[in-house]
């Protein structure tokens, strides 16, 4: 590359990024201190002066995953503000979420790069971690649009909406070059699902 940025913390955000290429093209075994540097075209040990390990790597990756995830976060947050209450409201911020995931081939990138981390972290109590908290983190968040939208549903349904959501990501990513389905086709499933959430009787599960 051309230049390397003067302030560490844009160094680093620009090694994650790469980082995160890497990973999304590559998957979690291209991921090396040398294949970062290759990538940007830095001198060899460029990337581990500043993170030392693989695992620094990996977890620098995530982290950069886990900013950017912030801001589409709020975003949603300040769509949901802008809203009418109820269910069909949630179901279009979810569609709005989840389209902008599969936007172009940095977002898919960016998901296969957290997937990748995903089954890296299965194996890695410290990762593993890292990964959770964000997932609760996250959890939290989507509960509290939903509350600005006057919906109740307990954390295992939040659960439930969240994992079909991103197993319509993994299916995507599995799926490569196929396009995704119509936006109007995730609002609906989206709508069927917290409907039919919010008429079960949670008490009778066991």
């Amino acid at each position: 590359m051309d230049s390397f940025p003067e302030r560490g913390e844009s160094r680093r955000t620009l090694l994650a990024d790469a980082a995160i290429h890497i990973l999304g093209t590559q998957g979690s075994r291209g991921l090396t201190h040398r294949a970062v540097d290759g990538y940007l075209g830095l001198p060899e040990g460029s990337a581990s002066n500043y993170f030392r390990t693989r695992q620094a790597l990996l977890e620098a990756a995530f982290e950069r995953i886990c900013e950017i995830d912030q801001a589409m976060i709020e975003r949603a947050i300040r769509a949901a503000q802008r809203l009418e209450p109820g269910t069909a409201s949630a179901a279009e911020i979810l569609k709005r979420s989840l389209e902008r995931s599969f936007l172009d081939h940095t977002q898919l990138e960016r998901q296969r790069a957290r997937q990748e981390i995903s089954l890296v972290s299965s194996q890695d109590p410290d990762l593993n971690s890292t990964v959770r908290r964000f997932r609760q983190d996250f959890r939290h968040h989507f509960a509290q649009i939903l509350v600005n939208l006057e919906i109740d549903l307990p954390d295992a349904a939040i659960q439930v909406l969240i994992g079909f959501a991103d197993g319509m990501i993994l299916d995507r990513i599995i799926g490569g070059s196929l396009e995704p389905l119509p936006g109007e086709l995730y609002r609906c499933a989206f709508l069927a699902l917290i409907d039919g959430l919010l008429n079960v009787e949670y008490g009778s599960i066991s």
